[in-house]
């Protein structure tokens, strides 16, 4: 069954590429009648066909997620026959607010970059991507960032010029912890673009994906990093006052902490070092780093943020501790990190950390991951947005945005957990 997916997803790939069709589907014949015997191909471990573009594989799992989720069953069709029959080329979406007051977006500033993924164009459908609300009669859906949304009196006026069939799409990457209260937006939007897994398009603060060949010369770039480091733990954090300063404070009582920001006080250090973020001096100072509290500020379902995956860029082991459930696979790389709640109490986890200190071969094993998976920045939520707009989908409201993005139900989920580990001896 999901052999036969992947085939029509690659036999439309390039479609409308005339001069490309000829080689992708003779390349599926011919591994549909080398390999059809073997059984049915698993996609999360991308092994076969081992021609197919990695880059692929993962848009097309991405993909079947999103028509899963969001795909009237009763109208349901193949992504290529969604292609043939798409009566409008390019659907446009609007990005209504600022993200961060920032318009148009910087890091998602126009058409080509939405189409775009990891250097390939998204498959099937191409959609505009525009930032001028005038248009906002004639976008098939419109982007509003939560942290940046309109007060409630200029949502109802907008929502009530809007087209019958234009999508709103509720866009976070801050935890509901810090994001204005979504109560009064029930009914109004029809998708989420969040962090959370379960959200109907992923957008977290990091991805990674298993290449079919393994990392090229991931020993030699893993040498390198274990070269650098001649330091031990470090935090860094201008977001203070938070209950994960308590775990550091006696974290610290068993082992030294350079720390960095300004929270040093909040931990009892009167002179912080300086590390100026994203500063190539301060970049090059974290690599000598064998750890990094990797705390996050808020213990939100799926909240991991670039504490994690930035840690994970300059070769840092994090030692991470949120509301997440790091042991999935789908939310964090198998194998990357140390879990600060998979330990009994602050002093085993120092003494864990002292032990990697002086046994490499152990310490290396965090890095072993590096053999397997890439790490990226973006997953390719584009895409599969922009398919979405050209499906049959469900034609239904979140009633319930609030219950989906609450303090109460989605936070705090690991602070008993965090405290009793706190609290033991």
């Amino acid at each position: 069954m999901y052999s036969s997916q992947l085939q029509s997803f690659l036999v439309h790939y390039n479609l409308r590429r005339l001069t490309g069709i000829v080689l992708v589907a003779s390349t599926i014949i011919i591994w549909t009648f080398n390999n059809f015997t073997i059984g049915s191909f698993n996609l999360r471990s991308y092994l076969q066909p081992q021609h197919v573009d990695d880059r692929i594989r993962v848009i097309h799992y991405e993909l079947q997620r999103t028509k899963k989720r969001l795909e009237d069953p009763k109208h349901a069709k193949t992504l290529g026959e969604y292609s043939l029959s798409s009566s409008k080329q390019f659907k446009v979406v609007l990005g209504y607010t600022a993200f961060f007051h920032e318009k148009p977006w910087g890091w998602m500033n126009g058409t080509k970059r939405f189409n775009h993924w990891e250097g390939i164009a998204c498959p099937f459908f191409h959609c505009e991507l525009v930032f001028d609300n005038k248009k906002f009669r004639s976008a098939d859906a419109v982007l509003f960032h939560a942290k940046d949304m309109p007060g409630r009196v200029e949502m109802y006026r907008i929502y009530k010029q809007k087209p019958k069939e234009q999508k709103w799409i509720y866009f976070a990457l801050e935890p509901p912890t810090f994001n204005p209260d979504s109560k009064w937006l029930n009914n109004l939007f029809h998708w989420t673009l969040t962090y959370r897994r379960d959200s109907d398009f992923y957008s977290p603060y990091g991805y990674y994906y298993r290449p079919t060949n393994g990392v090229k010369d991931a020993d030699g770039i893993i040498n390198k990093m274990m070269r650098r480091k001649d330091r031990f733990v470090m935090w860094a954090s201008s977001h203070c006052a938070l209950p994960r300063e308590k775990f550091i404070k006696k974290l610290m009582s068993f082992i030294t902490v350079d720390v960095y920001g300004k929270c040093a006080s909040f931990v009892g250090v009167k002179s912080p070092g300086e590390c100026k973020l994203d500063a190539p001096e301060c970049n090059r100072l974290r690599q000598r780093y064998k750890f990094q509290l990797s705390f996050e500020n808020s213990n939100c379902k799926d909240y991991i943020t670039e504490k994690y995956w930035n840690a994970l860029q300059l070769g840092i082991v994090p030692v991470v501790l949120g509301g997440a459930n790091y042991s999935n696979p789908e939310l964090a790389i198998p194998g990357s990190y140390i879990n600060a709640l998979d330990f009994k109490s602050v002093k085993k986890l120092a003494e864990y950390l002292k032990y990697l200190d002086h046994n490499d071969k152990e310490y290396r094993k965090y890095f072993e991951w590096r053999k397997l998976y890439k790490r990226i920045v973006y997953a390719p939520w584009t895409c599969t947005l922009c398919a979405a707009l050209n499906m049959n989908t469900k034609k239904t409201y979140i009633s319930r945005l609030s219950d989906f993005w609450s303090v109460n139900k989605q936070c705090g989920i690991t602070d008993n957990a965090m405290n009793k580990i706190i609290d033991a001896e």
